[in-house]
């Protein structure tokens, strides 16, 4: 078998429009056998990557033996804790397994893009990557389940009757369905998304709790210019306060699969049964305007067991797991020196 011989290059932000063009090729070869495309021309494909270097990200292409095989991308998390500081890996190369080779490659890339930073954080689905425990001396920093929901196989009755219970039990709560938060609640919608975040039961040393109006709005922004979206419905109390909510992302013009993220209740509103209300209202919604929808995913972290016994409740089904791992700068810099 013959050995990786990997090349990386990373996209330039000033490149000439020639150079756009190479990078939307190599794109496009990347991915022949996907339909729709998610750029269907070039300025779009050159709109939306410079946004995401703009954004603090660089992005990396990558070739095995000459052969196009995707690409990834560094963004710094926690760029305000310098004990936190870290490069979040995102894998989109046509094998979301890793090897050492390629692994010192990455490492490269990491040290030279941010030398302010600590860690690298590398994903591992079923795992997947995590030889890094033994070649890089990694350490989990994250932990979830991995779940998925078959629309032809959910109990629907049984969605109308968690509806049914709540809107009886909840007259005076205000069910709220948004696919862009208006400008006037950026502020509380932030303000509660991130105290969720705050509060979900979890050991992880990669999750970034901090939600602003500022990338809220910017996300939408973003979607629009790849039909990438996310359904919303939020619960607001008799004072018209914001106090529950749930999203999907899906992209409406790939609609078999969708993510479900993020549903959660404010502490003093727990245990009442709202969460249920909220993931059969979305359920509802999103299978009445997108037929084609087939599969739902979600993740929970292996510490939250009530997000997970209501998922098993609705016809969730574990699928696998997805680790994090944490690997410090100094074990990155030994394994390119020992290459050398």
């Amino acid at each position: 078998m013959m050995k990786p011989h990997y090349k990386i290059e990373k996209i330039k932000i000033e490149a000439t429009l020639e150079e756009w063009q190479q990078y939307y090729n190599f794109w496009m070869q990347c991915n022949e056998s996907k339909k729709p495309l998610r750029y269907a021309a070039l300025e779009d494909f050159r709109e939306h990557w410079q946004d995401w270097i703009k954004k603090g990200a660089d992005i990396f292409l990558v070739w095995n033996q000459d052969k196009e095989i995707g690409y990834f991308s560094l963004k710094t998390e926690f760029k305000d804790q310098a004990d936190k500081r870290c490069m979040n890996f995102w894998n989109s190369l046509s094998d979301q397994g890793l090897n050492e080779s390629l692994l010192k490659g990455i490492g490269e890339a990491f040290l030279v893009f941010d030398p302010d930073a600590k860690f690298l954080l590398i994903p591992s689905k079923d795992g997947e990557n995590d030889f890094v425990e033994k070649v890089v001396n990694a350490e989990i920093a994250d932990f979830r389940e991995l779940y998925s929901l078959f629309v032809e196989k959910v109990d629907v009755a049984k969605m109308d009757e968690w509806i049914a219970i709540s809107e009886k039990k909840f007259p005076k709560y205000r069910l709220q369905f948004y696919e862009d938060i208006p400008d006037d609640l950026l502020e509380e919608y932030s303000a509660v998304f991130s105290q969720l975040m705050e509060d979900i039961p979890t050991n992880s040393r990669s999750l970034n709790t901090t939600i602003t109006p500022e990338t809220v709005k910017e996300r939408q922004i973003e979607g629009k210019k790849t039909q990438q979206c996310s359904y919303r419905y939020l619960v607001f109390n008799e004072e018209n306060k914001l106090i529950a909510k749930t999203n999907i992302s899906l992209n409406k013009v790939r609609t078999k699969s969708m993510y479900q993220y993020m549903t959660g209740v404010l502490e003093a509103y727990r245990g009442q049964g709202l969460s249920k209300w909220l993931k059969a209202a979305m359920f509802k919604k999103i299978v009445a305007d997108f037929p084609a929808l087939e599969v739902i995913n979600t993740e929970v972290h292996t510490t939250n067991e009530a997000s997970r016994v209501l998922n098993l409740k609705m016809g969730y089904v574990k699928k696998g797991f997805k680790k994090n791992w944490l690997i410090p700068k100094e074990n990155i810099v030994k394994l390119i020196v020992a290459e050398h």
